[in-house]
């Protein structure tokens, strides 16, 4: 109840103190201000204490007041919110100040300092195409061992990174794109030498069935026509299936060159300056 007469009697206050300020029937930052400190009273209510600190921080940024600043900051602090913290106090010291505005404001970079002693901040100094993990081209982590990958087109490249508290630690990437044809090419030479292997088989069984026809018709014995004949359509099979061989060999290790073309790329990386540059193993996705 004491909350609910608390936003009634600062919503009032607003819509007053913006209406003196601001032309007749331009209302709306006011109305929207007061919307937003009604979501913040109602996130509190049901305990979301960050949900409440960023609603009331957005009432705060539309209709500046230092009710709405200083219900913000105590929300934020209730909530561990450190980005919301951060930005709270950079708002507060462009504004006029109030005992409990500088006291909460105390409390909020007290807080914000323990926790950039517990954090480190990763930077990633490179190519636009690469990124971290999660595509962002920086990162705060918690002080410790972290492994970290750097993601560029086809390819990727982890490293793990010791980090310690308010250290800000700059990746330095350089990517070489080495990317061949697009895959479509070697697919289709694998299925070019997979059907020569095929004619291949194929002829090479015919010269195996003209030879067996040699002995048959008792060919090695005598020289007739029909052996000749035969003996000249099992040659040309033979011939046949040999080119078909080399034909599928040629392309197979086309297909080969092709895919390891498609696939290659390069990532150099230097940790920080104070580490030396660092050839990584690609992993490919």
């Amino acid at each position: 109840m004491k909350s609910s007469v608390k936003a009634a009697a600062f919503v009032a206050a607003l819509v007053a103190c913006v209406a003196v300020t601001r032309p007749v029937g331009a209302e709306e930052p006011a109305a929207e201000a007061a919307r937003h400190y009604d979501e913040g009273a109602a996130a509190l209510r049901k305990g979301d204490l960050r949900a409440a600190g960023r609603a009331f921080a957005e009432a705060d940024r539309v209709a500046p007041h230092p009710t709405t600043l200083a219900e913000a900051l105590r929300a934020a602090l209730d909530a561990g919110d450190e980005e919301l913290l951060r930005d709270l106090v950079a708002r507060a010291q462009t504004r006029g100040r109030t005992p409990e505005i500088d006291r909460l404001v105390a409390e909020a970079q007290r807080a914000t300092a323990l926790a950039s002693a517990r954090e480190a901040r990763v930077t990633l100094d490179g190519p636009a195409e690469c990124s971290l993990d999660d595509g962002a081209r920086d990162a705060v982590l918690s002080a410790g061992a972290h492994t970290v990958t750097v993601r560029c087109p086809d390819v990727t490249a982890p490293t793990t990174l010791s980090l310690t508290g308010g250290e800000t630690r700059v990746l330095r990437v350089s990517y070489r794109d080495r990317r061949g044809p697009p895959l479509y090419v070697p697919l289709a030479t694998a299925g070019l030498s997979l059907a020569a292997l095929t004619v291949g088989l194929l002829r090479g069984a015919a010269a195996s069935s003209k030879h067996d026809e040699l002995e048959a018709a008792g060919c090695a014995t005598r020289g007739s026509d029909a052996c000749r004949d035969i003996a000249s359509g099992g040659r040309a099979a033979e011939l046949q299936a040999n080119v078909s061989y080399v034909v599928a060999g040629v392309l197979g290790a086309a297909t080969i060159g092709l895919f390891v073309w498609h696939r290659r790329g390069e990532i150099t990386l230097a940790p920080s300056p104070r580490q030396a540059t660092l050839r990584l193993a690609v992993a490919w996705p």
